[in-house]
């Protein structure tokens, strides 16, 4: 199996022209006159730098911060301390075993590692792992699970369960801010105050009040059926009784 370091180790100087800055392998003089080239922040990284840390953990990117978290866990990964992981980096490259198979940017890498300046070694880790959190995937939380689909009869069930809310809150409406704001100061026709009144004329003036506002858009309430207009009836004026004839009667009240 080809390990991170095969990667690495198969690099080769004198690469082709690379557009991206961080794509282009850096040059530097070390202190002995040495001058040695190693691969580009972002080469590093997706060659060495990732599938290494990739082998012990996952690993995300959320915004500035490098996230890990163990393999098969399922808590949200934490973030890392990059400067921890940037000395942690530059052991793993200091002490890559030697390679006759590896080309120069193998053997630099070790060599800048152990020889190059602090400030010069820090900036290009910090490069590299720059590049490594933008090639890791961003962290997603998983979806909440989705609800069951529900079958077609509770589909129906759970639009007459809407119907039914708005048609009683239309009810709710009428009784408490037409009809009685009315009997306080009732016109010569239409409900007066006290007086007993069979429950289909009071539904029908009601439902003729809907109509006529409907038609001149001044309510956006649909007309309640009698069932749920006379519950609410019974709730908020008085339960109906039965009057002369078994007819269904309510009385107004009287403010």
């Amino acid at each position: 199996m080809t390990t991170p370091a095969d990667g690495l180790a198969a690099l080769r100087d004198g690469a082709a022209y690379r557009p991206a800055r961080a794509d282009r392998p850096v040059t530097r003089r070390l202190d002995s006159g040495v001058t040695i080239e190693v691969p580009g922040p972002r080469i590093l990284a997706e060659t060495f730098a990732l599938p290494t840390l990739k082998l012990a953990r996952d690993v995300y990117r959320s915004g500035s911060a490098l996230l890990f978290r163990d393999h098969g866990a399922e808590g949200e990964p934490t973030p890392v301390n990059m400067v921890h992981l940037a000395q942690q980096l530059r052991e793993d490259l200091a002490s890559l075993p030697d390679r006759p198979d590896a080309g120069r940017p193998y053997r630099d890498l070790k060599l800048f590692m152990t020889e190059g300046d602090t400030g010069s070694v820090s900036a290009y880790l910090a490069d590299a792992l720059k590049a490594t959190r933008q090639a890791a995937p961003v962290w997603r939380p998983p979806a909440a699970p989705r609800p069951p689909a529900m079958t077609p009869a509770q589909r129906k069930a759970k639009q007459r369960e809407r119907e039914n809310a708005a048609e009683e809150a239309a009810a709710r409406w009428w009784i408490s801010e037409v009809l009685i704001p009315t009997l306080e100061d009732p016109a010569p026709i239409g409900p007066q105050p006290g007086e007993k009144i069979a429950a289909a004329d009071l539904y029908q003036f009601a439902a003729h009040s809907f109509q006529c506002w409907r038609e001149d858009e001044e309510t956006d309430h649909e007309t309640p059926g009698p069932r749920i207009f006379y519950r609410v009836a019974d709730e908020l004026l008085a339960p109906s009784w039965r009057g002369t004839g078994g007819v269904k009667t309510y009385r107004l009240p009287n403010p």
